[in-house]
């Protein structure tokens, strides 16, 4: 563990000549459970990244981390103390046999018991996630799920659908299909479910009753703000975004290691450049808004597809943009796809854009 901390340290020292003069509004430790790490080795990391990058003093910093180890008097007391305002963690779902399924080794009641006791330490936002699309997850299930999260003193939900990157490609079909066919139910309910608990759908997956956090907002962009945000991804099968370009660093701890012990940037994929208009144009759906910023750059399929989308009234024209509506938000991932640029939907998927 402390060699890959090492690690994080060393790269982050070899990417700062490169952003230097950037003053960074967040930080997010995770992907994975950062919380695993002891809270003492977590401030002596914090204090490097200072030390490395120029990061604001209002900085919102947020921990990403499982239960059993975020569940820690010593961890929450060492976050506490070098700022960390938002503590994000996974639920899943409260269905105790799909929590068997899972291999979580702990049940609904105990993960409920944790989350609130964590509470008590007051941080600013909590933050859980919760997935749908579960094997053979059915509706009954997920508004038992949604129910539940009343139980939870949390202030926003990230509501994710389960992707079987790990199944083989013989199941990933069926499975996909499936999930498919039951997406606009599953989705439907969620939005109307947590509205009724007073957590107002922000973005795209995201429902807070404090609103956007920053991370999510430089994430992904928002309408009335510049989308040129320069985004530093550190460790292993981090993501980023420079200068224009989306980059992916490698997946594993051991190539990680090697990269950086040989001088070498531990990068593995890297895209084109982006234009700000076409970054946008990706991820406007995401705060349920086209701006007509975007519209103008458009190809014509593009185009087509909007006024499609007005015909399904996916989308309803307001002023300067259009509108994602209720029917629509079930449909943001087809639209992010469809709004993507030629060259840029080439790049990314290696096939032919059709229509």
């Amino acid at each position: 563990m402390h060699h890959y901390i090492d690690a994080l340290v060393h790269e982050s020292e070899m990417i700062a000549p490169l952003v230097k003069g950037i003053e960074f509004k967040s930080i997010y430790y995770g992907g994975g459970s950062p919380s695993i790490i002891d809270g003492d080795t977590f401030i002596n990391l914090h204090k490097s990244l200072k030390r490395i990058f120029g990061i604001s003093d209002d900085a919102e910093i947020t921990v990403e981390g499982e239960l059993r180890t975020l569940h820690s008097k010593k961890r929450l007391e060492a976050y506490k103390s070098v700022g960390v305002q938002r503590l994000s963690f996974g639920l899943q779902t409260f269905d105790n046999d799909l929590r068997k399924r899972f291999n979580i080794p702990y049940d609904a009641d105990t993960a409920i018991k944790m989350v609130n006791s964590t509470a008590e330490y007051a941080f600013k936002e909590l933050n859980a996630y919760m997935m749908y699309g579960l094997p053979n997850h059915t509706i009954e299930q997920l508004k038992y799920d949604i129910n539940q999260l009343h139980n939870v003193n949390i202030g926003s939900v990230d509501y994710y659908r389960l992707h079987p990157y790990s199944l083989p490609n013989s199941l990933k079909g069926d499975w996909i299909q499936k999930a498919n066919g039951f997406k606009h139910i599953f989705v439907e309910s969620i939005i109307d479910g947590l509205s009724k608990q007073g957590f107002y759908n922000v973005c795209d997956q995201v429902y807070s009753k404090v609103g956007v956090s920053e991370y999510t907002r430089l994430l992904w962009g928002k309408s009335d703000y510049v989308a040129s945000s320069y985004m530093v991804g550190i460790g292993a099968s981090a993501r980023g975004f420079l200068n224009g370009r989306s980059y992916m660093n490698v997946a594993t701890v051991e190539e990680y290691e090697e990269r950086l012990s040989k001088g070498l940037f531990p990068i593995d994929q890297i895209s084109d450049v982006c234009t700000v208009e076409e970054r946008r144009g990706v991820f406007s759906p995401k705060y349920f808004c086209i701006p007509n910023d975007v519209i103008s750059i458009l190809d014509l399929s593009s185009k087509e597809h909007l006024a499609e989308w007005e015909r399904y009234e996916w989308i309803k024209r307001r002023g300067d943009l259009y509108e994602i509506t209720h029917a629509g938000k079930i449909h943001i991932d087809e639209m992010i796809i469809r709004l993507m640029p030629e060259r840029q939907y080439t790049i990314a998927t290696g096939i032919e854009k059709k229509y």
